[in-house]
């Protein structure tokens, strides 16, 4: 029990319930304190709520964007060191451009190779 009061918090946000409960269940696998939303909807108050230390980001949701999302987070002086990840399958240098803009710390392309973002997770605690 300890070791989950320890872990590091991630929220993950993504329209595929699917993907995301399986991303949740592999991070607490290793250890972390995953939650998850679907969709974008919910995601503000889940922030609020959970006060993730990262917030892995689906950038291509209906209604509101990860990219989206991140200026909003970004826009309240509570998150500004929050750790945000785009997680998506645009890898372009456009698109790193505009993940980079809104305030995303980081960039990994689906699927997600769990080796980078652990390194990324534990750069976190």
């Amino acid at each position: 029990m300890s070791e989950v009061l320890n872990a590091t918090r991630v929220l993950i946000v993504d329209d595929e319930a699917d993907y995301a409960s399986s991303t949740a269940l592999l991070l607490k696998k290793h250890g972390y304190d995953s939650h998850m939303c679907i969709g974008s909807e919910g995601c503000l108050a889940a922030v609020e709520r959970l006060r993730p230390q990262v917030i892995l980001l689906d950038l291509a949701m209906p209604g509101l964007t990860g990219l989206d999302l991140a200026q909003k987070i970004r826009e309240n002086p509570n998150y500004k060191s929050v750790c945000l990840v785009a997680v998506t399958g645009r890898g372009q240098d456009l698109d790193r451009m505009q993940t980079k803009v809104c305030g995303f710390n980081y960039h990994l392309l689906k699927p997600l190779n769990f080796q980078d973002l652990d390194v990324i997770l534990k750069s976190v605690i």
